[in-house]
Order: structure tokens, then C-alpha cells, then sequence
């Protein structure tokens, strides 16, 4: 395993274990914590290696959570709650000002409603967008078979 899916493995397993424990997981804080946890970095160049570290892992956290976002395509299997299809163990939500992952139990009943509001309007534009590539393959189809008209009368 490489050392970037070690730390995409480390990040997503802390995030899952927040999760099963009920915790909300806000990216500033996990960053932090992975970052405390590897200290042993030395040397005169200490504080460059530490800010790279903080914005990588940083990344990473956000790219973790960002898979409980709302998708079109169905859940990550692993990301959904027993005995449903869709339900995920946890939602992205806004609080505060900020994104923070919350286990779909400590979710609020309003917090739900915007979620479900923002997976119609997902589904209506997934409909639109599947109107208009079928549009353009229809004109692209219609506009060859012109082309190939004009070119066999000729």
C-alpha cells in the first residue's frame, strides 16, 4: 500500500469510527487530531513540513467526507445504513457557517427536509440534463444523415 492510500485509509477509517460512535466530524477538528497525532517530525524545516502536512491531510478529510454528499448515482454501499437502499449513516450538513458530517440519527427533522429538498432539485436536474443529451444526439443524428444525403446527391 502506498503512503497515499495509507492516509486515505487512516482518514476514512477515524471518520467511520467517529461516525459508529455517534460523533460529528468536523474537518478542522480530525485534521487536527491526525496532524497531533504524527508530532515526531524534527529538524530546522519543522513548520514548512508541518503546514504541508495540515493542508494535505486537510484535503484529504474534506475528500473523505465529501463521499457522504448528495450523489445522483446510488450510496456507497458502505456509507448506507442497514436495512435501507439510500439512508446513509451520516449526512453533510451546515452548521454554524460550517460543513460538518453528522450521523443521520443526530440530524435534525429541518435538517433532513433541506437535504431531501437538495436531492429533488438533483433528481429534476439529472431529468433536464438527461432531456438534453438525447436532444442533441436526436439533432447530431438528424444533422448527419442531412450531411450524408447531401453528400450522396452529389
Amino acid at each position: 500500500m502506498t503512503q497515499q492510500n495509507s492516509v486515505y485509509s487512516e482518514v476514512r477509517r477515524i471518520i467511520a469510527d467517529k461516525i459508529e460512535r455517534g460523533e460529528t466530524v468536523v474537518v478542522d477538528w480530525v485534521t487536527h487530531e491526525i496532524i497531533a497525532s504524527k508530532s515526531g517530525i524534527e529538524g530546522p524545516d519543522v513548520e514548512f513540513y508541518r503546514i504541508c502536512a495540515f493542508t494535505h491531510v486537510k484535503d484529504v478529510v474534506k475528500r473523505c467526507v465529501g463521499k457522504y454528499d448528495a450523489k445522483p448515482a446510488p450510496a456507497d454501499q458502505q456509507l448506507v445504513l442497514a436495512g435501507f437502499d439510500h439512508l446513509q449513516t451520516a449526512y453533510t450538513v451546515l452548521r454554524g457557517g460550517e460543513v460538518v458530517l453528522v450521523p443521520v440519527d443526530q440530524i435534525t427533522d429541518e435538517e433532513i427536509e433541506d437535504r431531501a429538498k437538495d436531492l429533488d432539485a438533483m433528481a429534476l436536474g439529472c431529468r433536464a440534463h438527461a432531456r438534453e443529451l438525447r436532444s442533441y444526439s436526436r439533432e447530431r443524428m438528424a444533422h448527419r444523415r442531412g450531411f450524408i444525403t447531401a453528400r450522396a446527391g452529389q
